[in-house]
Protein backbone atom coordinates (compact mmCIF):
# COMPACT_ATOMS: atom_id res chain seq x y z
CA UNK A 1 0.00 0.00 0.00
CA UNK A 2 1.20 3.29 -1.42
CA UNK A 3 -0.59 5.47 1.70
CA UNK A 4 1.26 8.02 4.11
CA UNK A 5 0.15 7.91 7.63
CA UNK A 6 -0.85 10.93 9.52
CA UNK A 7 2.51 11.38 11.14
CA UNK A 8 4.09 11.38 8.31
CA UNK A 9 2.54 14.18 6.67
CA UNK A 10 2.39 16.28 10.15
CA UNK A 11 6.53 15.69 9.74
CA UNK A 12 6.95 16.88 6.29
CA UNK A 13 4.65 20.40 7.30
CA UNK A 14 6.94 20.96 10.13
CA UNK A 15 9.91 20.14 8.06
CA UNK A 16 8.73 22.76 5.47
CA UNK A 17 7.50 25.43 8.01
CA UNK A 18 10.74 25.41 9.73
CA UNK A 19 12.58 25.57 6.07
CA UNK A 20 9.83 28.42 4.95
CA UNK A 21 10.10 30.75 8.16
CA UNK A 22 13.82 30.81 7.16
CA UNK A 23 13.61 31.69 4.20
CA UNK A 24 10.97 34.52 5.23
CA UNK A 25 13.38 35.76 7.94
CA UNK A 26 16.35 36.45 5.58
CA UNK A 27 13.94 38.10 3.21
CA UNK A 28 12.91 40.48 5.98
CA UNK A 29 16.39 40.92 6.81
CA UNK A 30 17.09 41.95 3.46
CA UNK A 31 14.39 44.12 3.33
CA UNK A 32 15.95 46.15 6.11
CA UNK A 33 19.48 45.99 4.69
CA UNK A 34 18.25 47.56 1.34
CA UNK A 35 16.26 50.24 3.92
CA UNK A 36 19.36 51.18 5.55
CA UNK A 37 21.28 51.34 2.61
CA UNK A 38 18.94 53.42 0.71
CA UNK A 39 19.07 56.10 4.09
CA UNK A 40 22.94 55.72 4.08
CA UNK A 41 22.82 56.58 0.25
CA UNK A 42 20.83 59.99 1.17
CA UNK A 43 22.99 61.09 4.15
CA UNK A 44 26.29 60.84 1.53
CA UNK A 45 24.44 62.86 -1.11
CA UNK A 46 22.86 65.30 1.48
CA UNK A 47 26.93 65.67 2.43
CA UNK A 48 28.17 66.06 -0.33
CA UNK A 49 25.83 69.35 -1.40
CA UNK A 50 26.77 70.42 1.96
CA UNK A 51 30.39 70.55 0.61
CA UNK A 52 29.39 71.61 -2.75
CA UNK A 53 27.65 74.64 -0.79
CA UNK A 54 30.44 75.77 1.22
CA UNK A 55 33.11 75.22 -1.64
CA UNK A 56 32.41 78.71 -2.06
CA UNK A 57 33.84 79.79 1.31
CA UNK A 58 36.79 78.03 0.81
CA UNK A 59 38.72 80.96 -0.88
CA UNK A 60 41.71 81.89 1.62
CA UNK A 61 41.03 85.53 0.62
CA UNK A 62 37.90 85.63 1.82
CA UNK A 63 38.12 83.60 5.79
CA UNK A 64 38.56 86.96 7.30
CA UNK A 65 35.27 88.09 5.79
CA UNK A 66 32.43 87.75 8.78
CA UNK A 67 29.86 86.55 6.00
CA UNK A 68 32.07 83.38 5.01
CA UNK A 69 30.47 80.33 7.09
CA UNK A 70 33.60 78.82 7.37
CA UNK A 71 34.69 82.09 9.20
CA UNK A 72 35.95 80.92 12.56
CA UNK A 73 36.35 83.49 15.80
CA UNK A 74 39.88 83.67 17.02
CA UNK A 75 41.16 81.66 14.14
CA UNK A 76 39.85 78.71 15.70
CA UNK A 77 38.07 75.51 15.00
CA UNK A 78 34.28 76.14 14.39
CA UNK A 79 30.88 73.84 14.52
CA UNK A 80 27.88 75.33 12.11
CA UNK A 81 24.17 73.26 11.68
CA UNK A 82 23.18 73.32 7.62
CA UNK A 83 19.62 72.99 6.91
CA UNK A 84 18.77 71.16 3.80
CA UNK A 85 15.95 72.41 1.25
CA UNK A 86 12.52 71.03 2.75
CA UNK A 87 12.00 69.07 -0.70
CA UNK A 88 15.34 67.33 -0.48
CA UNK A 89 14.43 63.71 -1.70
CA UNK A 90 15.23 61.56 0.62
CA UNK A 91 12.91 58.68 -0.01
CA UNK A 92 11.28 57.83 3.25
CA UNK A 93 10.77 60.65 5.56
CA UNK A 94 13.31 60.60 8.85
CA UNK A 95 14.48 62.81 11.56
CA UNK A 96 17.97 64.04 10.35
CA UNK A 97 20.22 66.88 11.00
CA UNK A 98 23.20 68.28 9.70
CA UNK A 99 26.87 70.35 10.30
CA UNK A 100 29.96 70.99 9.87
CA UNK A 101 33.35 71.49 11.75
CA UNK A 102 35.55 73.74 10.30
CA UNK A 103 39.42 73.10 11.24
CA UNK A 104 42.90 75.46 10.36
CA UNK A 105 45.45 73.11 9.47
CA UNK A 106 48.57 74.14 8.56
CA UNK A 107 50.32 72.75 5.79
CA UNK A 108 53.89 73.21 4.90
CA UNK A 109 53.79 77.41 4.38
CA UNK A 110 49.91 77.65 3.53
CA UNK A 111 47.11 77.89 5.67
CA UNK A 112 44.25 75.17 4.96
CA UNK A 113 41.00 74.62 6.68
CA UNK A 114 39.69 71.12 7.07
CA UNK A 115 35.88 70.56 6.77
CA UNK A 116 33.47 67.78 8.13
CA UNK A 117 30.23 67.20 7.84
CA UNK A 118 27.83 64.73 10.09
CA UNK A 119 25.20 63.56 9.07
CA UNK A 120 22.38 62.34 12.12
CA UNK A 121 19.52 60.55 11.19
CA UNK A 122 16.89 58.23 13.25
CA UNK A 123 16.35 54.71 11.73
CA UNK A 124 12.39 53.69 11.35
CA UNK A 125 12.04 50.05 13.36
Amino acid sequence: MLGFTLIEILIAFIIMAVATTGLFASFVAAKKYVSRSRHRLAAVNAARMILEDLRAYVDQSRWTDSSNLLTCPGGGSCLGNYNLPADYPVGTPWNWSANYTSIPVNVSTAQMRRVTVNIHWDEPN
